[in-house]
């Protein structure tokens, strides 16, 4: 396996962040980890090499647990581990090819490809581009026009947001004409990947917080992080956090 020297580097990071938390120098500490989201598009999120990662992810934040406690922070240090989204399984026997579909000459430019793809026809064009999208009666895909969005993406009042957004279902894999095939990650083409629906579980991240800021008020969250082969139930809702040396460790859902 091509090795990725991410993990290593994480425990230095997160030593750094605390003997500098340690010091006073700061008051905050951010430390990225992108190992769990580069193996879950390689592999795949339920593969044993992203399981692996994962406990040695977990390995890194005990340290820096372990070094909290060693340097008498734990009572006044906020710690919150979090990801930006969650990931799901993709094949290539599940992709679906609109290039056919949206005519060059109508078209400005296409952006993404995978679970969204953004589409940019030319003055007038749109609806020609729309009705050939959605001809394509593919029930894998969804065709919105920018004011058709639904409203619990928050998306569509940017001026920045194509005319025409489409959606695949979940694990399916929108190809274009500037995305001919799956996204290639160190183990080939990608066996896993991100950006569907946030409805779906699958797409659900992760928010964990520990420390003297952070505040029971009785009320139950669910948190599921399906990349890895572990699920939290958390009984508790952070209220606040307070200002005082908050450390914060990122981890991507894959």
């Amino acid at each position: 396996m091509n090795e990725w020297p991410m993990v290593p580097q994480t425990v230095k990071n997160l030593k750094k962040a605390v003997d500098l938390l340690k010091t006073d120098k700061i008051d905050f500490a951010g430390v990225y980890l992108n190992a769990v989201d580069r193996w879950g598009h390689s592999y795949g999120p339920n593969s044993k090499e992203v399981f692996d990662i994962v406990k040695q992810t977990d390995e890194a934040i005990k340290e820096m647990l372990l070094l909290l406690k060693t340097y008498n922070l734990e009572k006044n240090t906020n710690v919150v581990i979090f990801s930006d989204h969650g990931m799901t399984e993709i094949s290539e026997s599940r992709t679906i090819d609109i290039s056919d579909h949206i005519g060059n000459v109508d078209v400005i430019a296409v952006e993404d490809k995978g679970a969204v793809c953004s589409i940019w026809p030319r003055e007038g064009k749109i609806d020609k581009v729309y009705t050939g999208l959605t001809s394509m009666g593919n029930s894998h895909i969804k065709v919105f026009k920018k004011d058709t969005l639904p409203d619990r993406w928050h998306y569509r009042n940017n001026k920045l947001v194509a005319p025409i957004i489409v959606v695949a279902d979940l694990g399916w894999y929108i190809l274009t004409p500037g995305g001919p095939s799956i996204d290639k990650y160190m183990n080939g083409p990608a066996k896993g990947y991100h950006g569907y629906d946030n409805a779906e579980e699958d797409m659900h991240g992760i928010f964990l917080a520990m420390g003297p800021g952070v505040h029971v008020n009785g009320c139950a969250c669910y948190c599921c992080v399906t990349v890895m082969p572990l699920s939290y139930d958390c009984h508790a809702t952070v209220m606040r956090l307070s200002t005082k040396a908050l450390a914060t460790y990122q981890a991507p859902s894959a």
